[in-house]
């Protein structure tokens, strides 16, 4: 079901639509809080159905805007994360977040950086998973230029490969074979 029917369906006050949304957003939202959070599934269940909660308050107030596909999933995101955020100053456990939340001087700033950074976690699962499906050689290499930020040059030598040249025509069908794995997962900019 595409996010404007949902939408449809919940402003009628359809609440197995409502379930549906929980269902489909549960175990991603859930993963988020167990990887950068320090708290016990009673807690992360609360923050989730607090902003599963408030979503749904949006839409039959005429709240909330349809943007696009994805937008429920986006303001979820969101709100979740937000939620996660009072419930952790609430238990003034700061030290334990995860440190991209945490600033030098402890103050929050969970913004639009934590949530790029989200979606950049999504885009490296989804480039890694790519390469896993590539031959042995192109996971090395393209594994040297993503992941361990080699050189052409230091590619070459660990991959004892005749020179530069050969090396980025090496790297370049590399690319296009993850490319051709991924595409309609990630942008091909995202690469």
């Amino acid at each position: 079901m595409e996010d404007i029917e949902i939408l449809k369906s919940l402003e009628r006050g359809e609440e197995k639509t409502l379930q549906l949304v929980m269902d489909q957003h549960r175990n991603g939202l859930y993963a988020v809080a167990r990887k950068g959070f320090s708290f016990g599934e009673e807690v992360i269940e609360e923050v989730f159905l607090t902003s599963i909660i408030e979503f749904y308050e949006r839409v039959l107030a005429g709240r909330f805007t349809y943007t696009g596909p994805n937008c429920i999933r986006n303001h979820l995101w969101t709100t979740f994360k937000r939620q996660l955020i009072n419930a952790l100053e609430k238990k003034n456990n700061h030290r334990r977040l995860h440190p991209r939340v945490v600033k030098s001087s402890e103050s929050w700033q969970f913004s639009k950086k934590a949530d790029e950074d989200l979606l950049e976690e999504e885009k490296v699962k989804i480039i890694q998973e790519g390469i896993a499906q590539l031959s042995p050689r192109c996971q090395k290499v393209l594994t040297l230029f993503y992941f361990e930020r080699k050189s052409l040059k230091e590619i070459g030598e660990i991959m004892d490969l005749k020179n530069q040249d050969t090396t980025k025509a090496t790297r370049y069908q590399c690319f296009k074979k993850l490319e051709e794995v991924v595409k309609g997962k990630i942008d091909k900019e995202d690469l």
